[in-house]
């Protein structure tokens, strides 16, 4: 794969990827024994023997095989098995929705762009896992377009198998409930972590995966990185709230209307409720009542309407 923690090998036979999770010396001690508990519970959660899945999960997460301790390089190792398409000729391989983009932006790659109908069940795809995760239990908490897989024979033929893209990357996944213990904001993919999740010590909220799948959405509208937006001095570096919270007004304001055009006053309207979620949530408990509004409110606002979404 074009992502670093991420490889890919054989594993009893079949074709496998191997995602790391690297800790650090807060995993020592009692945190280290409630992180521990953590991965096995992941691991459980991510394993079709363990937890059998229905729907959404079972096409949009790939399966569990395990994980190890490298205990020496301080990080685990999980093994997922990789799908193999009939229609494959020979082994496939394994894009990041972000290096597909990238490929597109790049003049001489000359890469189509996909066409609108599986764009939009790409987007459907993704918010119906985030929406099945939390109704489980769990938050994601890294969602974003490197952690968006596609298999496909060639990267250049990519573009024609995002429809069937899968949702990777959990290492910072954690179960709602557990609030005792969090390693905070990872700054690999901090252009698509909610401004007040910026910030040192904030905790995370499952309307903070609302923001980062409505990031993904706006990229995959535009079909263009919010890396690509830095790069061409539109964005800055979010490294405080302040800075964070002017890129999301930058995207509101100048490039959220331009989905209108090209996907539809449906696909926009769902992607600015993902990246205005206070205002558009108001102030709700963090309670279980709270978390049911919640929910309700992103299958109102996003998942229903994208499902809508059609060409």
């Amino acid at each position: 794969p074009d992502f670093p923690s991420r490889s890919i090998g054989d594993c009893d036979g079949m074709r496998a990827i191997l995602e790391w999770v690297e800790y650090d010396a807060r995993w020592y001690g009692e945190q280290g024994d409630e992180m521990l508990m953590r991965m096995e519970a992941l691991a459980k959660l991510l394993n079709v023997e363990e937890t059998p899945r229905t729907d959404i999960l079972s096409q949009r997460v790939l399966n569990c095989l395990g994980y190890f301790h490298d205990q020496p390089r301080q990080r685990f190792g999980f093994i997922y098995a990789i799908p193999s398409p009939k229609s494959f000729h020979g082994a496939p391989k394994c894009y990041s929705l972000d290096s597909i983009i990238q490929l597109s932006l790049c003049e001489s790659a000359d890469a189509p762009r996909p066409v609108l109908g599986e764009l939009f069940s790409l987007a459907y795809g993704i918010v119906r896992c985030v929406a099945a995760l939390h109704e489980v239990g769990w938050l994601h908490k890294g969602i974003c377009s490197e952690n968006v897989l596609t298999f496909s024979p060639t990267k250049r033929d990519a573009h024609q198998h995002v429809a069937a893209s899968v949702i990777a990357g959990f290492s910072s996944s954690r179960p709602e409930s557990s609030r005792k213990l969090t390693l905070g904001p990872n700054n690999t993919f901090i252009f698509y972590q909610h401004p007040k999740y910026i910030e040192p010590g904030a905790e995370f909220e499952r309307r903070y995966d609302f923001f980062s799948a409505g990031i993904v959405l706006l990229e995959i509208g535009l079909w263009y990185t919010m890396y690509a937006l830095f790069k061409n001095g539109v964005l800055q570096l979010p490294s405080s709230e302040w800075s964070a919270e002017e890129n999301r007004n930058i995207l509101l304001k100048k490039y959220v209307p331009q989905l209108g055009e090209r996907m539809g006053k449906c696909y926009q309207d769902a992607v600015a409720f993902c990246l205005d979620v206070e205002a558009n949530l108001g102030s709700l408990p963090d309670d279980t009542e709270g978390r049911w509004a919640t929910q309700k409110a992103f299958r109102d606002n996003v998942v229903n309407p994208l499902g809508r979404c059609f060409a």
